[in-house]
């Protein structure tokens, strides 16, 4: 066959197209992988400051311990003239296994840093950082941490303290858990 046509010159154009084409996905998936159905993205991260409520809480009270100390932190936060800077959110510091524990905070984002009686400042430095945006029931979003473990360990990446989860929706304002969207922010080294 190639005797009496040229294959290169009836199809490699398109052949080049198709690999352009294919490269480009591969590059688009690179930035943005996909792990267990989440997508993965990298962002610069601005830096933040946070005043905190910091305990160290089990698993089985970590939702008594947000319904508990998310409302007064805002309110004291709101009290002491702090002006808010972002959304609420969960601040971990560190994610204990073997006792069913972490070491986290329920935070406020705010301009600039206040003094806060019982409260503490969390200063998270600008740099890189890997997102997960999470929709659902805030029970579930352990599923999104789980997938940015597992792309942390094929790639040999080196996350810093802390996790930040962003509560973006108002669940006072949205019934449907479905639509409720958690950022899930793990800054690398």
């Amino acid at each position: 066959m190639g005797l009496f046509m040229n294959m290169d010159k009836m199809l490699g154009g398109e052949f080049e197209k198709g690999l352009s084409r294919l490269k480009e996905q591969v590059d688009a998936a690179a930035l943005a992988p996909t792990y267990d159905g989440f997508t993965i993205q990298t962002i610069d991260l601005e830096p933040r400051i946070y005043i905190a409520h910091r305990e160290v809480v089990s698993w089985s009270n970590m939702g008594a311990f947000f319904q508990t100390h998310m409302p007064g932190i805002y309110r004291a936060a709101m009290g002491a003239g702090a002006t808010m800077a972002g959304t609420p959110a969960g601040l971990y510091f560190e994610w204990d296994e073997v006792n069913q524990s972490a070491d986290m905070a329920t935070a406020v984002p705010v301009a600039a840093a206040v003094t806060v009686k019982g409260a503490s400042i969390v200063e998270v430095p600008a740099g890189k950082a890997k997102v997960i945006d999470y929709y659902g029931a805030y029970e579930g979003s352990g599923a999104a941490h789980e997938a940015m473990e597992k792309y942390f360990t094929e790639f040999g990446i080196e996350g810093t303290a802390p996790v930040i989860e962003e509560y973006v929706t108002d669940p006072s304002t949205e019934p449907d858990t479905s639509k409720w969207l958690t950022r899930v922010i793990y800054p690398i080294k």
